[in-house]
């Protein structure tokens, strides 16, 4: 068999980075078909500003931990599944109560 006859199987790499105190991770394109790296750009694209979307939602409504919100939209392909169930539940959202202090620590 020849090196040009191998098949050729499209990989995504995410390779994490530091700039400061912030982390990143990177993608890097490697052999990643047209369609299919489009696809998951534009996953990657929507799913990141209705996550902060979520999140400002979740923290105008006093909901308790609304990073957990932010996050689980996150959650890569299965994000979009919790959408729907964030606005269908947003009314009945465990809340912050009124007496209570943030913690610090």
């Amino acid at each position: 068999m020849r090196a040009d006859d191998r098949i050729r199987v499209p990989t995504l790499t995410i390779v994490p980075w530091t700039a400061g105190r912030l982390s990143f991770a990177r993608v890097e394109r490697s052999g990643m078909p047209g369609f299919a790296g489009f696809l998951v750009t534009a996953l990657i694209v929507l799913q990141v500003p209705v996550a902060i979307l979520v999140y400002f939602d979740a923290k105008r409504l006093n909901a308790k931990n609304p990073f957990v919100y932010f996050y689980g939209v996150l959650v890569p392909a299965a994000g979009f599944v919790v959408v729907p169930v964030y606005l269908s539940k947003r009314d009945e959202l465990p809340r912050e109560s009124a007496d209570s202090e943030p913690v610090t620590s």
